[in-house]
């Protein structure tokens, strides 16, 4: 089974979203610590930590746990995915299903699975 994709953009519109080029460059990627199709996940995990994203990621469930008064569930979605790192912690806070969008192909098509993969993330909780 592969995971579920569904495209909403043309690749040519891709092309026409400022930056577009520093997102879809696999060759600059591999410099990237997104990069982890080495296996190295310990540099991103390190990368996350150092810059405080896990953090700030854990701030804002909390916020919606206390201040909000609500429980962190149901189906959410994850704007600028990227290689879906926080994909698997969102999913371990209690969401139930994400869905996933990103401008770069190579980033969710390629790296995304591996880090999916990597934390075993059911393949019918992301699309």
């Amino acid at each position: 089974m592969s995971w579920r994709v569904e495209n909403w953009i043309s690749d040519e519109h891709i092309d026409q979203v400022e930056y577009s080029c520093y997102w879809n460059d696999e060759e600059q990627e591999k410099a990237k610590v997104w990069y982890v199709l080495d296996g190295n996940f310990a540099r991103m995990e390190d990368y996350l930590a150092k810059v405080g994203l896990t953090r700030d990621l854990t701030h804002c469930v909390e916020i919606l746990r206390t201040e909000f008064g609500t429980e962190f569930g149901g189906t959410g979605i994850d704007l600028a995915a990227g290689n879906l790192w926080a994909a698997p912690f969102l999913l371990e806070q209690g969401a139930e299903r994400l869905y996933c969008l990103e401008f770069s192909r190579h980033r969710l098509l390629k790296i995304g699975p591996v880090v999916l993969d990597h934390y075993h993330v059911p393949q019918d909780k992301v699309c």
